[in-house]
């Protein structure tokens, strides 16, 4: 620090804000494990703001949860809500704003007399509807939405329940659906937020070519409030920010901003989530989303288990079930230490076999989806933001070695030798 610096020297400036001048850089990781700061202006946080306060219905007598950690770009969603309406922001009790573990989000949202609150799919794993009374607008946001979550959040009458989507680079939320029900698909992420962006379908290695409704392609978001492009990094904001396109209209809403999400426009204008571009794994010559494995593991896990998930390790091309629970007390754990040793899993090899053989007998899956390594953890782990940490779970799947794999081989009798 100068404590020499001369102020008087400085000169002078309008410290009125306008609408395009930078509000804050919000950081991503990316898929390239390099972070992009993205650049968002005054103009594209309150819109967004108000927008979505009006869509949740948040009054001045609301009580609004910031779960997320203010570096992150859900936190400017939680707050800018809170700023624009009056409402009460209610902090956690970690002052280090730790995402909670399974058992403890539901108390400390009660404890709050939290009425609105915004999870991801994973956080909302951890909760039963029964925990959070006093939450009567519930949304869910930054992963796919699964089916089991529809069926089990869905039935509360007292309790509207919304989903959310959208991308940093747009002002973190474009669309939202109507109060979901059990009937909803869950790949439906409702209709682009009033007065704040339009969605369009393109081709996806042609955004100049437009797609009808129904086509599978692009989601193109056109709005005022996109970032300015990413800090520094001119090239790639050119690449992903677009000025105009041959199809749109005169009247444009704003600058147009590539996705990379897969989506098709249904005929009443709401729009379907598809995934990533590159979210599918290519197993066996056969194209495999893991939501859809994760919806049927989740569905009928085992006692005990807090919860079921899938990877892929693609150096390997094997599919693997992860089990979170443990007999063991133990905290915090160390994040790279989260493989348990079989005595200390909540569930042993045989009742995951037995699994294993479940889900094959049952039908729904293909047995080539069916995971053949079967991973007992600690807990889940969590990013930031409250989603599952994937690049985590890579690099534990990196350093367990071929003798240790051996022991988390469980190949149920009726999985042909062509799974192998």
């Amino acid at each position: 620090m100068d404590i020499d610096f001369d102020l008087e020297a400085v000169p002078t400036t309008n410290a009125i804000s306008r609408p395009e001048d930078p509000a804050l850089i919000a950081f991503t990781s990316g898929t390239t494990g390099t972070p992009k700061g993205i650049v968002q202006t005054q103009e594209a946080i309150v819109t967004m703001s108000v927008v979505l306060a009006q869509s949740l219905k948040v009054r001045n007598t609301s009580r609004v949860s910031q779960l997320h950690p203010y570096l992150f770009d859900v936190a400017m969603m939680e707050i800018g809500m809170c700023l624009s309406t009056g409402a009460t922001i209610c902090l956690t009790e970690r002052g280090d704003m730790m995402l909670p573990s399974a058992g403890e989000l539901g108390p400390e949202l009660a404890k709050a007399r939290v009425s609105h609150t915004i999870v991801s799919p994973t956080m909302l794993n951890m909760m039963e509807p029964a925990e959070i009374p006093t939450v009567r607008v519930l949304g869910v946001m930054g992963e796919p939405l699964g089916r089991n979550a529809v069926e089990k959040w869905a039935s509360c009458e007292s309790r509207s329940f919304y989903q959310l989507w959208g991308a940093t680079e747009a002002c973190i939320l474009q669309t939202i659906t109507t109060p979901i029900t059990k009937t909803d698909h869950p790949q439906n992420i409702g209709h682009p937020l009033p007065g704040a962006c339009r969605l369009w379908i393109t081709d996806p290695a042609c955004p100049d070519i437009l797609l009808e409704d129904g086509e599978v392609g692009e989601i193109i978001v056109e709005s005022r409030a996109l970032a300015t492009g990413y800090l520094g990094r001119d090239d790639d904001s050119a690449s992903v920010f677009l000025h105009h396109s041959k199809w749109l209209e005169n009247k444009s809403q704003g600058r147009l901003y590539r996705t990379g999400d897969r989506g098709r426009k249904e005929a009443d204008g709401s729009v379907t989530f598809l995934g990533r571009s590159d979210s599918q794994i290519n197993f066996h010559g056969e194209r495999v989303e893991l939501g859809e494995i994760e919806y049927y593991l989740e569905r009928s896990r085992p006692a005990g288990v807090l919860d079921c998930f899938a990877a892929f390790d693609d150096s390997r091309q094997i599919i693997i079930g992860f089990v979170s629970g443990t007999r063991v007390t133990r905290s915090p754990i160390p994040r790279g230490d989260l493989v348990l040793d079989w005595d200390d899993a909540v569930v042993g090899k045989k009742t995951l076999a037995e699994f294993a053989e479940r889900l094959l007998s049952d039908g729904n899956l293909p047995d080539y989806m069916v995971p053949r390594f079967w991973v007992p953890i600690h807990k889940r782990p969590l990013t930031a933001s409250g989603k599952t940490d994937r690049s985590l779970l890579r690099q534990v799947i990196r350093e367990i070695d071929d003798a240790r794999w051996k022991e988390f081989e469980l190949r149920p009798t009726a999985m042909p030798l062509y799974h192998y």
